[in-house]
């Protein structure tokens, strides 16, 4: 029989057993708080049925735009241009929720441009935006060095009076895309952004926000210029209009002014390149048709759209309208759409000294070169040479069958004899 002492003891341990397991958790909460509190991490608070977000650090974001989308507001992580372009971005720093802690606090956004892109010299503009929807200009230093930009202020505090715990830097400038933009999907021009900030208020240190990244992409379309049977023809001259109107310079960038328009001609594989380009629509006239062809009698129309799915990917489409054009093929990767646009031989007689050679992958005309004759086509239906075959044949034919009904009949003539 246990004795009395430690029957009246199992009920007081049993009893502690919930209270321990509750200081436990208690101990681990605060130490997990702690620790994200150290790094700065986003803590919701819930005490009163609503959430509270507290951050110790800023956050940074960036993205990217037209040159208008600082009216417009139409922002997004990446966007196309044509070279000489200019574009527009869009940086955020959300100031952290212990700001009033610091007796100063530096705060600096700097970030390198890929070779395809060039700032625009004194674009670049600050303001504060506050929780309640209005905004303050405020004028901090900016410096360019090569491709690096760097924007900011030693002590943010002093720079800019009455700036408060969860208001916004916004950081706006804009860069020109260049002809050393890089090509397609795969790359493309990125813009690059970090926020260097003081980490706490007792200490000079300085941390570094995750990367923020706009990017730029550009295209091409290749025009394969060939004739009715599918063969190449060189130096066909070809004019290219956007969708605004403006035709592709050939100072570069674009121009209003058709006399000014850029009109790249095709080589011996037949190939015109217009590099550089954005997604939208363009319009294709041809300027210059090869020597012994017509030009096509209306623009065609050539399309370039980038399409992304729910994981983020991206792909370019190409589309074409119009009498004798067709896709032919589209390499997102490298950002090239092909096109092939074909003309009609011109209406000129067999001596004219302008019609070109026929080609050797078009049978038509082929019978009729005496100095080619392995290419020659075999002897038609209609050819005398056929028919002097077919009439031999047939006359060797009823030669057999007559002398085959004579030996019939010579058999028979036998056998009543006998």
């Amino acid at each position: 029989m246990a004795s009395p002492t430690h029957g009246a003891l199992a009920p007081t341990s049993m009893s502690a057993l919930p209270v321990r397991r509750a200081l436990c958790v208690l101990c681990l909460v605060l130490a997990i708080v702690g620790m994200c509190a150290g790094q700065g991490i986003r803590i919701a608070l819930a005490d009163t049925g609503e959430s509270q977000e507290k951050t110790l650090v800023p956050t940074l974001s960036l993205v990217v735009g037209k040159s208008d989308a600082p009216t417009t507001g139409l922002w997004a992580k990446s966007v196309s241009a044509s070279m000489g372009d200019v574009v527009a971005y869009h940086a955020e720093v959300t100031l952290p929720d212990n700001l009033a802690s610091f007796p100063s606090y530096s705060l600096w956004i700097s970030g390198d441009l890929a070779e395809g892109l060039a700032y625009v010299p004194g674009s670049a503009t600050c303001r504060i935006q506050h929780a309640d929807g209005t905004s303050d200009p405020i004028e901090l230093t900016v410096s360019m060095d090569g491709a690096s930009l760097r924007v900011g202020s030693d002590d943010l505090l002093a720079e800019v009076p009455g700036i408060v715990e969860g208001d916004i830097l916004v950081l706006e400038y804009r860069c020109t895309v260049k002809d050393a933009a890089s090509l397609g999907l795969e790359v493309g021009n990125e813009n690059v952004l970090v926020a260097e900030y003081r980490k706490s208020p007792t200490g000079d240190e300085t941390e570094t926000t995750v990367a923020a990244v706009a990017t730029v992409y550009c295209f091409q379309i290749d025009i394969y210029k060939v004739n009715e049977s599918g063969a190449a023809l060189a130096e066909a001259g070809f004019v290219l209009r956007s969708e605004d109107g403006a035709y592709r310079s050939s100072a570069g960038g674009w121009t209003e002014d058709a006399s000014n328009a850029l009109v790249v001609k095709g080589g011996k594989d037949g190939v015109s390149r217009f590099v550089g380009l954005g997604a939208g629509s363009y319009e294709l006239s041809e300027a210059q048709a090869p020597h012994g062809y017509e030009a096509i009698k209306e623009p065609v129309t050539v399309g370039l759209s980038i399409a992304q799915d729910n994981a983020g990917n991206q792909t370019l489409t190409a589309s074409a309208k119009g009498s004798g054009v067709k896709v032919i093929g589209v390499d997102a990767a490298s950002g090239v759409a092909s096109v092939q646009v074909t003309d009609p031989a011109s209406g000129q007689s067999e001596d004219d000294p302008t019609k070109p050679e026929d080609d050797p992958t078009d049978e038509t005309d082929k019978g009729d070169k005496a100095d080619n004759q392995a290419n020659r086509p075999m002897p038609g239906t209609g050819d005398p040479l056929h028919m002097l075959g077919v009439r031999v044949l047939l006359v060797g034919s009823a030669a057999l069958i007559v002398m085959g009904m004579l030996m019939r009949r010579t058999s028979e003539g036998s056998s009543r004899e006998d």
